[in-house]
């Protein structure tokens, strides 16, 4: 990399903008907490996952999603999702897949808590 100097200051060139497009890719893209979901019958597998409900913190007001809306923001990383088990405070990152039938759907990063799941958060609309 290559300094400039102005007026006996020394910036480094091109270090400045990209931490200021990360500092403000930061703050538009504040977590939002998944914390129940909807499944389709036997709702047994992360696939079965119909919908979500996420806040944007760990409470407050629940907003409806539905999952390929969900998986949608991710891939396109316009938004950031987690699980939030609000009797726990277990929480895990959630990422966005594919399964062996083309269906994106949304699952938690693995990491041996069971209790931060989707699939083991609370239902609705059940």
């Amino acid at each position: 990399m290559r300094d400039v100097s102005w007026v006996g200051l020394t910036f480094p060139i091109g270090r400045f903008p990209r931490t200021e497009r990360r500092r403000q890719s930061a703050k538009e893209h504040a977590v939002r907490y998944i914390r129940q979901v909807q499944v389709e019958h036997p709702g047994t597998r992360n696939e079965h996952i119909s919908a979500v409900r996420y806040s944007n913190g760990t409470a407050g007001a629940l907003i409806t999603r539905v999952r390929a809306a969900v998986a949608s923001d991710i891939d396109a990383r316009l938004e950031s999702y987690s699980s939030y088990n609000d009797n726990s405070g277990a929480w895990a990152p959630v990422v966005a897949r594919t399964s062996r039938s083309g269906l994106r759907y949304i699952a938690t990063v693995a990491n041996g808590i069971e209790t931060d799941n989707l699939l083991a958060l609370p239902r609705f609309g059940n």
